[in-house]
């Protein structure tokens, strides 16, 4: 029987080792992929990137030797420690694989990817970025004709210190994810073979402008190929052909330019399906805008990048005036509001995160028996169990030490029960569009785990992760330390899984994360303008119980309150002029909301989480000027769909639904505009500084001219009322205010008595284009001068006389 079990032991033990061996020798040891790999790595778009924006990179890996199972990994110095970006990497034998991974990196110029396995590094590529600065307007364009729309970057925006910076794109850059999209501000089409885009990233063009980039579409003696693989949603035209022409008299009337004589022109031909015609050409189209979602998607008949629009002086006002009227991310009208963000989002959110509702305290009879307890056990317990074994005399040792022990334990206990409690707060900005199925979202997540030296947070889906500061340090810039400790690391992949390590671990462990929810419903408004007045109802046409509901502009809100699903609230408000010169969301919640006591704070205390959200969804860009009214409800629920719960703990959401709300200006063959709806662009900048932020614009050293157009041509109206409405700071600064309106007919400027609370425009036939625009330029009257206005609007009544014109959003006249 020994012999047997000898044999039988043996013959595992060999088996074993057969199995150990091929185990060990099919598996790729590091000594054996060096010298068999290489790595080639882009970033950006054609290496640029902007400032306070994530950079993607796409990687390129070939493997000639065993397999390879790894960690592709980008690490990034933030806050004075490490975040480790990582996705994992297979590599076969012989293969050849791109893989894409992003870092949410704001600051630093050259980047180290590293293939990493058994905590070492195979092969690692760096690449260098030229970081752009957030006000610079970036233009990418898409043109088999490389360099063909260069002189785009000549275009002198009207902010200071604002220019174009244009980059030559191919289909391969345009990446899947809308988000990592978010730094273009504007994409051209030109000769361009459109149907090499998948499907998936013309998508994301179509999320990218509706969250307020600029799509331009060329059309051309190649629009067959530019145009024909385009969606719906990206082509506000049915092009059905081409016809050459010699001269296009609206467009240089347009522009103010002429075309070169004798040359031909190729245009296409079709019918306008969305949108406004700016420009035609007979009954064809040769310049149409289509406001969709927060952006535009404008339609160009000719190749811009062709003979004579190559060389054409009109270029820059053609493509000025493209630019001003859309105002991609506001990076016109709001020029600082990305650079306001950069310092400020990372820094705000996490006040708010940090405001965890506090434990529940035990209850009322819970205490009371554990202090009975107390006095019985130190009181007569102890007497009676020193009376029993007759030793009373050591009481002053027993008493103090069983108090010890009782609190002890009470500790302990609680401890056990709350103390190693997770805590996590989410917070989340849902941004819903109007006849839109998508919504984006944008979640702010903070976890207190004290006891947890690790922690991890699950995120469904590969989504955009950014580590947030763990105090109110304010890093600077990155330096490549590898001796700094880990802060956080970022697995990227089907799903995102972030760790946190002991470092952060007595602190809110916080990220923000960016995606979009499918058919989150919408607000419907039924609103209309009677004067001063907003009338009319919204429902709430989502699945949300929507709490401390308003409907507001910069010029005036109502609160509606509590609003169930499908239920629908009636809304009147008047739109008036403030001299509070403070942004709209915080008079939101103010108790005076007109003059309150000196002294006295205005603000709840639970309001001010509120504001902090709402201040980080306007400086955003997103302003309220842009979108004249706006719906905001909150919810305590939380969206599902971005956050696996597990391991969270307790979980306190705060959801806001913000929505853009449509009024209707007409009634019958009444118009009525109140303040705030109708408010101007910035279209010139003289002045030797000139800012716009939430409380308005401010600029000094020279004249900076708005425009405002009307939705209405000046052929259709009988104005009755207009008043032109830009009040300053205060009563003392109006006093060096200096106002000039331009009159169309003569090309001159006409100087009027700048008045604070508006000027009335009794002879408004001077200076209403046909196309109803209204330009004005406001400059302080001495040159070291500083003017602060809240901004421009106007109010209008007027007869609507054409009823067979259907009025337009978007009508505007070129310079």
């Amino acid at each position: 029987m020994g012999l047997n079990l000898r044999k039988s032991l043996g013959g595992y033990a060999l088996i074993s080792l057969v199995i150990i061996l091929f185990l060990v020798l099919s598996l790729p040891t590091v000594a054996e992929a060096e010298g068999t790999l290489s790595m080639t790595a882009k970033a950006g778009f054609n290496g640029y990137v902007r400032t306070g924006e994530p950079v993607s990179f796409a990687v390129e890996i070939e493997n000639q030797g065993p397999e390879i199972r790894g960690d592709l990994q980008v690490r990034c110095n933030q806050f004075g420690s490490r975040v480790i970006y990582s996705r994992q990497v297979v590599l076969p034998r012989g293969a050849c694989k791109s893989f894409n991974i992003y870092a949410s990196d704001d600051q630093s110029q050259s980047f180290n990817l590293r293939l990493m396995a058994k905590d070492k590094e195979l092969v690692s590529s760096r690449v260098k970025v030229t970081r752009l600065p957030p006000q610079e307007m970036m233009v990418g364009v898409l043109s088999d004709n490389q360099e063909a729309l260069n002189h785009l970057g000549a275009v002198k925006l009207p902010g200071n210190a604002q220019r174009v910076t244009v980059i030559n794109l191919k289909g391969e850059d345009i990446p899947s994810n809308p988000i990592m999209l978010e730094s273009m501000d504007v994409l051209v089409l030109a000769d361009f073979s459109s149907h090499n885009l998948r499907p998936e990233q013309l998508s994301s063009m179509q999320s990218w402008v509706e969250g307020g980039g600029l799509l331009v579409t060329c059309g051309g003696a190649s629009w067959q190929k530019t145009l024909n693989s385009l969606p719906e949603i990206l082509l506000p035209v049915q092009v059905s052909g081409s016809v050459q022409v010699s001269s296009l008299a609206e467009l240089e009337k347009w522009t103010g330019q002429q075309l070169p004589a004798g040359k031909n022109i190729i245009l296409s031909q079709g019918e306008i399906t969305r949108g406004t015609t700016l420009v035609a050409n007979g009954q064809s189209p040769v310049l149409v805008a289509c406001k969709t979602g927060h952006g535009n998607v404008y339609y160009l008949a000719c190749d811009p990048g062709s003979s004579p629009f190559d060389n054409w002086s009109g270029n820059d006002s053609l493509w000025l005036n493209i630019f001003t009227n859309s105002d991609p991310h506001q990076v016109i009208s709001a020029a600082n509001a990305r650079t306001m963000m950069m310092d400020q989002r990372r820094h705000e959110i996490g006040w708010a995160l940090r405001s965890i509702p506090a434990s529940d305290l035990p209850s009322r009879g819970l205490l009371a028996a554990v202090l009975l307890l107390y006095i019985l056990i130190l009181g007569p317990g102890a007497y009676l169990l020193l009376k029993k074994f007759d030793r009373r005399e050591l009481g002053w040792i027993v008493i103090p030490l069983t108090a010890i022990l009782l609190f002890s334990a009470t500790y302990f206990v609680g401890f056990k029960g709350k103390g190693r409690d997770v805590f996590t707060r989410v917070i989340s900005i849902v941004q819903m569009e109007p006849e839109f199925d998508y919504a984006r979202v944008n979640s702010y997540i903070g976890a207190f785990a004290p006891t947890h030296r690790d922690f991890s947070v699950k995120l469904t889906g590969n989504l955009l992760v950014d580590i947030l500061p763990v105090d109110f340090y304010r890093d600077g810039p990155g330096i490549d330390n590898e001796n700094l400790p880990v802060l956080a690391t970022v697995k990227q992949g089907t799903d995102t899984k972030v760790s946190f390590g002991d470092l952060s671990r007595w602190s809110t462990r916080s990220i923000a994360t960016r995606s979009s929810i499918y058919q989150p419903g919408n607000i419907d408004a039924k609103l209309y303008t009677q004067g001063n007045k907003i009338t009319g109802t919204v429902t709430n046409n989502t699945r949300q119980t929507l709490s401390d509901c308003i409907i507001f502009s910069r010029y005036g809100y109502q609160k509606l309150n509590k609003l169930e699903p499908g239920e629908t609230a009636q809304v009147d408000f008047m739109l008036y002029l403030s001299m509070q010169n403070r942004p709209s969301y915080y008079r939101l919640f103010e108790s005076y909301p007109i003059n309150y006591p000196r002294g006295f704070n205005p603000f709840r205390a639970q309001d001010n989480s509120k504001m902090r959200i709402m201040e980080m969804y306007f400086n955003r860009g997103q302003g309220q000027d842009n979108e004249k009214l706006m719906f905001i409800g909150w919810s305590e629920e939380e969206i599902k769909g971005v956050l696996d719960n597990n391991g969270l703990g307790k979980v306190y959401p705060s959801t806001a639904w913000v929505s853009p709300v449509p009024v209707n200006l007409l009634q019958g063959d009444r118009v009525s505009i109140p303040p705030g709806i109708i408010n101007g662009r910035i279209i010139e900048v003289k002045a030797n500084h000139c800012e716009q932020n939430l409380q308005g614009v401010q600029f000094g050293g020279g004249p900076v001219t708005f425009q405002l157009d009307l939705p209405y041509e000046l052929s259709s109206l009988q104005v009755e009322k207009l008043n032109l409405l830009a009040p300053a700071e205060s009563f003392q600064s109006a006093r060096w205010v200096r106002m000039e309106l331009y009159q169309w007919s003569t090309g001159s400027w006409k100087e009027i008595k700048y008045q604070l609370m508006g000027n009335s425009i009794e002879d408004w036939q001077k200076y209403l284009s046909e196309k109803g625009s209204l330009r004005v330029r406001i400059s302080p009257s001495g040159t070291d001068g500083w003017v602060h206005l809240q901004g421009v609007t106007l109010t209008m009544e007027a007869n609507y006389q054409n009823r067979g014109q259907q009025p337009s959003l978007t009508t505007i006249e070129g310079r």
